[in-house]
């Protein structure tokens, strides 16, 4: 944090430019990067990232960050709130992992598979030593069938299809839309309770239609998924409930602009 508004303070020139830009009086570290668009992440510990493309002037970094200034600096303080008490699963006989936003127990069974069965996850016996392998594979399978599903049943609201749904381990967004029409989803968002999986579901199926963040675009959410700004500010707040982290993946965070 600090006073004033604008200061840049180059850092680096290597492979991705980092320097530091104040915004009001957040300090941001900016990495220009070939992305086409300005996203903003903020790390579990609160700290506030700007990945701008390369081409982007400061000008133009600072009136897109400014728009959502409030809504960063309130991510900021919960993340700074709430960094020792992020989900971290130990994947063990008795503890609890999250799916559709409840959470069940892990218990030894007879089965042959681990899954989910009467509100218990069971897992064989003779594989208790993998249970996180066996249940990040069960996770990945389930979000495939279960991700497009939903998205299928809410399309029919929709006048503009996908071209295609892909579920993938996005590193740092929930979901997002391609200008072909592509809808990649986070196969993480199973953790979610339903209403936040619909919301993003919502969120990315507006792009169809209108493929930035303008005022259009939100009125064309509002009419389709009423209350998405309560919905947005739950997934903001809470999803730090049900995440379970994998390799180099940083918690989601909406970007500023759509791919």
């Amino acid at each position: 944090m600090g006073g004033g508004n604008g200061h840049v303070r180059l850092r680096s020139s290597n492979q991705l430019e980092l320097f530091e830009l104040i915004i009001g009086d957040v300090e941001f570290s900016v990495f220009r990067t070939n992305r086409k668009t300005i996203g903003i992440t903020v790390e579990s510990d609160g700290s506030p990232i700007l990945r701008v493309p390369r081409v982007a002037s400061e000008d133009e970094i600072q009136r897109l960050v400014s728009r959502r200034i409030e809504w960063g600096k309130r991510k900021i303080q919960y993340a700074q709130n709430n960094s020792l008490s992020t989900f971290t699963p130990s994947f063990k006989l008795g503890t609890q992992l999250p799916y559709l936003g409840k959470f069940h127990t892990i218990h030894e069974g007879s089965n042959s598979t681990f899954g989910l069965f009467q509100g218990r996850f069971v897992v064989p016996s003779n594989e208790t030593e993998k249970i996180e392998t066996l249940a990040m594979k069960w996770y990945r399978e389930t979000a495939e069938k279960y991700l497009v599903k939903r998205l299928r049943t809410l399309q029919e609201k929709y006048e503009e299809k996908p071209s295609s749904i892909r579920i993938l381990d996005l590193k740092s967004r929930w979901a997002s839309c391609s200008q072909d029409k592509t809808i990649n989803l986070n196969w993480k968002l199973v953790l979610l309770p339903v209403r936040l999986i619909d919301y993003v579901l919502h969120h990315e199926m507006c792009h169809l239609r209108i493929h930035n963040h303008s005022n259009r675009y939100w009125k064309h959410l509002q009419n389709k998924c009423p209350n998405w700004d309560v919905l947005s500010s739950e997934l903001e707040e809470k999803a730090i409930m049900y995440y379970i982290s994998s390799q180099n993946n940083d918690m989601p965070n909406h970007s500023l602009e759509n791919d």
